[in-house]
């Protein structure tokens, strides 16, 4: 009984571990209402990279495909948060979408390491959409 409950115990501690590494391997940038978001370091978005800075991410269907698309935000004088221009489109990437089960609440970029170490974006999550956005892998 006791060896029973320490094997159970110790599957238990296998199990959570393994969960805990995946979880740590993934990274969440919440972006504000408007879709803003601040990239701190360069990532991959399928096959092209965008660089650290100020983004935003809008979602839109074209025909019958589902585009994501990253802006450049310019800041104002010396880096002033309160005066953001939108600037020219950087990347636009197209994606399949997946139902969720409830409506989204803030808009997400989900990133991941790839197989070459590179931080790659792999899911956007639009707020007040009952889809998430999967992009293509790198």
């Amino acid at each position: 009984m006791k060896k029973q409950l320490l094997l159970t115990f110790a599957l238990l501690g296998v199990l959570v571990g393994l969960s805990t590494a995946t979880a740590v391997a993934q990274e969440t940038i919440t972006a504000d209402k408007s879709g803003r978001f601040h990239l701190g370091k360069a990532a991959r978005v399928g096959d092209k990279v965008l660089d650290a800075g100020m983004y935003q991410v809008q979602h839109f269907d074209e025909k019958a495909d589902h585009i994501v698309i990253f802006r450049k935000v310019e800041m104002g004088y010396r880096g002033n948060m309160g005066n953001q221009n939108l600037g020219e489109e950087v990347l636009r990437a197209k994606c399949t979408v997946e139902a969720v089960d409830k409506k989204i609440g803030d808009t997400i970029i989900l990133l991941r390491k790839n197989a070459g170490g590179d931080r790659e974006a792999f899911e956007v999550w639009i707020r007040g959409e009952r889809v998430k956005h999967v992009l293509p892998a790198s």
